[in-house]
C-alpha cells in the first residue's frame, strides 16, 4: 500500500486580504521534503497539490483546492485494503469557526473581502480518518484562525460511506500555527519567507536526530517546533503558540530524519583567533566537536542541544543553546 498527500498554498493572495509572502515557497518545500527518498518517501504522482503558479499543480482557487483533494475523496469512497500515510498540509489566509473550535477555512485565491470563498480543510481530514482507509492521519495547517461571525465555516459536499472500515483506526497528528480566535504569523529568513510555523516544521525534518531507526516521530516534531518558536518570540512580538493534538502511545511516523547539522555563525575575535575551540557537550565536559578559530565570521555545524564553547588557552567559556539565529561572538 502507498503513501498519499495533498498539498495547498495560496498565492496570490485573494482580492482585499494583506499580503502574503511565505505560503507558496512553504507548500513547494514541504512538497520536496516529503517526495525525497532521505525525508517523507512518498512518490511525485502520489503528491496532489493547489499552488500557484500552476500548472503543474491546480490552482489554488476553490475549485483548484477541491480538485487536489479529490483523487483521495474518490480512492475513499471506493472499498479497498487499507493505505499506509497520508499527509494533508495547508498554508495561506484562513478562518475559523464561531461555534465550531476545530473548524478551519483556507481562503481561497478567487476570495475577495465580500465573498470569502474558503474551503472548509479539516473536514477533508476528518472525512478522511473516519474512513479507516488510512494507517496514519497527519493534517498541518500554517494559516490564520480568527473568527468572524458574519462568515460561519462552509462544509464540503462529501459521499457517505456505505462500505465497511478498511483496516484499524489510524493513527492522527495535528498540528497548527495558531490556537483558535489566533492569527498566525510569516517573515523572513536569510531572504526567503516562511510562516514561522512551517518554518520551525522544516528544520524539524532536517536538523532532528529522529528514533534508533532514524524515524522522525510526531511527538518530536512537536517538540522541537515549540521549543523553536519560543526561541523567536523577541524576533517578533506576540507569536502565536502552536497547537497540537495527537497520541503519544500511538505515535505517527512523518519518514525518514536526515540528522542535517545546524549552521551556527561565529564572530571571532582577535583573542580567539588562531586557537583551538572545543564544544563541550555532556555533564563531564567531554568534548564532541572541535574547530581552529580564524579571525572573522565562520560557520560551524552542530546537532540541536545545549553545548559550552571552550577556547584552549583562555578562559573563554560560551554556553550555547542549538538552534539559535544569534552570531555567537568569541573575542
Amino acid at each position: 500500500m502507498a503513501d498519499h498527500a495533498v498539498l495547498i498554498g495560496v498565492q496570490p493572495n485573494p482580492g482585499g486580504f494583506s499580503p502574503l509572502n511565505g505560503p507558496g515557497n512553504d507548500a513547494q518545500r514541504v512538497a520536496d521534503w516529503l517526495s525525497a527518498q532521505d525525508g517523507g518517501g512518498i512518490p511525485v504522482s502520489n503528491i496532489h497539490m493547489a499552488h500557484d503558479p500552476a500548472p503543474p499543480h491546480h490552482p489554488a482557487s476553490e475549485a483548484g483546492i477541491r480538485q487536489a483533494f479529490r483523487p483521495l475523496v474518490d480512492l475513499v469512497a471506493q472499498e479497498g485494503a487499507q493505505e499506509d500515510r497520508l499527509f494533508i498540509y495547508a498554508s495561506g489566509h484562513g478562518l475559523g469557526d464561531l461555534f465550531n473550535s476545530w473548524d478551519t477555512g483556507l481562503i481561497a485565491c478567487d476570495a475577495n473581502t465580500t465573498y470569502r470563498v474558503h474551503v472548509a480543510v479539516n473536514r477533508y481530514a476528518d472525512f478522511m480518518f473516519r474512513s479507516q482507509r488510512f494507517k496514519q492521519v497527519i493534517f498541518l495547517t500554517d494559516c490564520c484562525r480568527d473568527v468572524d461571525p458574519q462568515w460561519p465555516i462552509i462544509p464540503p459536499q462529501l459521499p457517505v460511506m456505505m462500505h465497511p472500515p478498511a483496516g484499524v483506526a489510524p493513527r492522527k497528528f495535528f498540528g497548527a500555527a495558531a490556537n483558535w480566535g489566533v492569527q498566525a504569523k510569516e517573515d523572513q529568513f536569510n531572504g526567503v519567507w516562511h510562516g514561522y510555523f512551517t518554518k520551525a516544521l522544516l528544520e524539524a525534518f532536517d536538523y532532528m536526530e529522529g528514533d534508533r531507526n532514524g524515524r522522525l516521530k510526531g511527538s518530536d516534531v512537536a517538540t522541537y517546533v515549540h521549543a523553536r518558536i519560543a526561541t523567536w518570540q523577541q524576533r517578533a512580538a506576540l507569536l502565536p503558540i502552536p497547537e497540537f493534538a495527537f497520541d503519544v502511545v500511538r505515535d505517527v511516523d512523518f519518514g525518514m530524519a536526515r540528522r542535517l547539522p545546524f549552521p551556527v555563525e561565529l564572530v571571532i575575535g582577535p583573542g580567539g583567533a588562531g586557537r583551538k575551540a572545543d564544544l563541550l557537550f555532556d555533564g563531564q565536559g567531554n568534548p564532541v566537536d572541535d574547530m581552529l578559530l580564524t579571525a572573522g565570521n565562520m560557520t560551524w555545524g552542530m546537532k540541536p542541544g545545549l553545548y559550552i564553547l571552550e577556547v584552549e588557552g583562555t578562559t573563554i567559556r560560551i554556553p550555547l543553546s542549538v538552534p539559535t539565529d544569534t552570531p555567537i561572538h568569541v573575542p
